[in-house]
């Protein structure tokens, strides 16, 4: 990641100029460390390290006050100027932040702590509670939920996709504008070493940890209204997901009827398709309705 990815944000921000740990025997080896807030979420920091040396750089935070962390960024390949994102943090919270070195020949320098206070969340993050029932049974990382309506039923006009952590406090989150009568299945998967892919009224994106749209393709792209329930990322740049199709017909009880079916489609990166697989070319409509359609709902 290059120092070119510096943001300058008029949010909370702290920097400092190393001595005492991490000095070598020619000066400081930490030239100087900075925090400095985004623009697309309050939740996260890019954190700027220059050192005289050649080395890799992790970031160790940590809150003490919100019982949150230690963590641990990746670690930057090797080099002299080092920008690193820093995310999967609370809202309002202050972390301790600091540089650690690791340098060719084994060696380790830590630069001293900088604090970085994360911002507030948006008015549009509805509010909700997440009860842990088996504190000891939670699975370490962090969960996505996105609420699509209030209580009561009243539809949400804009979805925020929202991380929660292992004590159920936001993390992470990204919203999603739906235009009036619009309605989405919300689905969040991780997609190592770019973000997290999520589903919009337009199609699939890619949201990386700060905030920032990686990559994205739209349903019309592929000749589609929408996709549905499941997308992947595919090695090259690909998508695979799913349609569907609306087509007329014949049914031994119901007569002629349009019916609904699922299309799974892979995709070039810019969404033309590559491959596509109907739904209605291999399932028998003969057998329609069957059981399951015929059974009722016990919700009414």
């Amino acid at each position: 990641m290059k120092a070119s990815r510096r943001i300058a944000a008029a949010l909370c921000c702290a920097a400092i100029a190393s001595c005492g740990p991490g000095q070598g025997t020619e000066g400081p080896f930490f030239v100087s460390v900075e925090a400095e807030a985004v623009p697309l979420t309050p939740l996260g920091a890019i954190v700027t390290v220059v050192t005289s040396g050649e080395c890799g750089i992790e970031i160790e935070y940590s809150s003490a006050a919100a019982g949150a962390g230690p963590f641990t960024t990746p670690r930057t390949g090797s080099g002299t100027v080092h920008a690193v994102d820093v995310a999967w943090m609370r809202p309002d919270t202050t972390y301790s932040l600091v540089a650690v070195a690791y340098l060719a020949d084994g060696s380790v320098r830590r630069a001293a702590a900088i604090e970085f206070r994360t911002g507030a969340l948006p008015a549009t993050i509805p509010d909700f509670e997440v009860t842990v029932t088996d504190a000891a049974g939670v699975q370490p990382g962090v969960t996505i939920v996105a609420p699509t309506a209030r209580q009561g039923g009243e539809p949400l006009a804009v979805v925020p996709y929202i991380g929660v952590d292992e004590q159920g406090e936001i993390v992470w989150y990204h919203e999603v504008a739906l235009p009036a009568g619009v309605h989405v299945n919300p689905f969040a998967r991780p997609v190592p070493g770019m973000g997290i892919m999520i589903v919009t009224p337009e199609g699939l994106r890619v949201v990386g940890v700060l905030g920032e749209t990686v990559a994205e393709v739209s349903a019309s792209d592929a000749g589609a209204i929408s996709f549905h329930h499941e997308g992947i990322v595919l090695d090259g740049g690909g998508w695979l997901t799913m349609t569907g199709e609306e087509r007329v017909v014949g049914t031994p009880d119901l007569g002629t009827i349009t019916a609904l079916g699922d299309v799974i489609l892979e995709l070039e990166a810019d969404g033309s398709v590559r491959w596509e697989w109907h739904a209605f070319d291999h399932l028998d409509t003969d057998r329609f309705p069957g059981p399951l359609s015929r059974s009722e709902d016990p919700t009414g």
